[in-house]
């Protein structure tokens, strides 16, 4: 009987060591550290993608693309891309507006440089239907749409998985083999591809770029009066009113030997041309340049005092000769003296309201003062 008892309490006093020392271990493990590792989330592929873009400006990012070119995932290569992620956005949006928003970020934080260098290179394609020209050729428009805006330049070359026959990356790569070869991918020679440079439009030009494309449209010419204001190209379809349908007067004026001419043509009513003629005050008798002054916003000496080009003159002489015709052919008038058919003066209609000389013959320069030719003539409306 003792022997059983004995042999009852040994058995107790296992089950008791057991259960005591089941409770040490469970209060000694609720003390150890947690390590930070397990707060560190490692890049994930996401499942469904179709291809991955490489953009290097030097942030390098990898982008992640569904068969549309829309961005699943953006993994930030280096560490200047890191420094970068928080500050791209990219759920639901499109490949053009995370290219830009990447180019943004990057020059806001000085990674573009003047002439910056932007790569962009499809280094993953998993659907064979993905047309990879194309995202090369939208990611360029969007990184030279946001150097526009951004007022800086670019240069972009781009590579392609198709025509670099490189080999296609498989799903069974981890985040660090992938970041560890994407390195080497940065460093690899990318074939340069022309980026345009247009001059600008034209009137008959859209801009157009050395290669021969084009963008946009011409300007068009802007016509007035007869001519383009831009190229001065002459307006074609343009007419210009009548002299003898203009209400008004032709005034010229030209300075030759220090003395002041002013060449008037009336072109209504009574035809004539004159030439009044003014004489500087300075070379006059100081009484007679005191009295002029004093007196030269009265009537009689308003008209003939004259001040041109900073210079005062006393216009007191002149002539006159009355017109037999004015005849019009095109732009070219023909002035001829009344009884003398062999006087005459040309001009040439410049546009609407000028009138510039051609030329005039010996006959009428003796009935008038020499008129030189180039003087212009610009009508004033009654």
């Amino acid at each position: 009987m003792k022997k059983i008892i004995a042999l009852v309490l040994a058995i107790s006093l296992v089950f008791l060591i057991i259960g005591c020392g089941e409770k040490d271990t469970s209060s000694s493990n609720s003390d150890l550290p947690v390590s930070s590792s397990t707060n560190t989330t490692a890049f994930v592929k996401p499942e469904n993608y179709a291809s991955v873009l490489l953009v290097t400006i030097n942030p390098q990012f990898k982008l992640y693309l569904d068969k549309d070119s829309n961005v699943l995932a953006v993994e930030a290569v280096n560490k200047d891309a890191e420094s970068l992620k928080d500050s791209i956005s990219y759920k639901n949006q499109k490949l053009d507006t995370v290219i830009k928003n990447i180019v943004t970020s990057a020059n806001d934080k000085g990674f573009v440089k003047e002439n910056a260098n932007i790569n962009f290179e499809i280094v993953e394609k998993k659907d064979k239907e993905i047309n990879t020209a194309d995202i090369l050729t939208n990611a360029t428009t969007a990184a030279n749409s946001a150097a526009k805006e951004l007022e800086i330049t670019v240069t972009i070359d781009k590579l392609d998985i198709d025509t670099n026959n490189n080999s296609e990356n498989t799903d069974s790569q981890d985040s660090t083999s992938s970041k560890d070869e994407s390195d080497n991918i940065s460093s690899k020679p990318t074939k340069p591809v022309h980026t345009h440079s247009f001059t600008n439009a034209t009137c008959t030009k859209p801009k157009t770029c050395s290669c021969g494309a084009t963008d946009g449209n011409a300007l068009g010419h802007n016509f007035r009066e007869g001519k383009c204001t831009v190229c001065g190209t002459a307006d074609p379809n343009y007419t210009v009113t009548p002299l003898s349908n203009k209400n008004g007067y032709w005034e010229g004026i030209y300075i030759s030997n220090g003395t002041y001419y002013s060449v008037g043509l009336n072109v209504i009513g009574d035809l004539s041309i004159g030439v009044g003629v003014g004489d500087p005050l300075s070379k006059m008798e100081q009484e007679i340049q005191d009295d002029i002054r004093n007196h030269k916003d009265e009537p009689d000496y308003k008209e003939s005092y004259i001040v041109y080009q900073g210079v005062e003159y006393w216009c007191a002489r002149g002539s006159n000769a009355p017109l037999a015709t004015i005849v019009e052919s095109g732009n070219t008038i023909t002035l001829t003296a009344l009884d003398e058919s062999t006087a005459q003066i040309v001009l040439t209609r410049t546009d609407e309201n000028t009138l510039t000389v051609k030329s005039c013959t010996q006959t009428f320069k003796d009935m008038l003062e020499d008129i030189p030719v180039g003087t212009k003539l610009t009508f004033t409306a009654n």
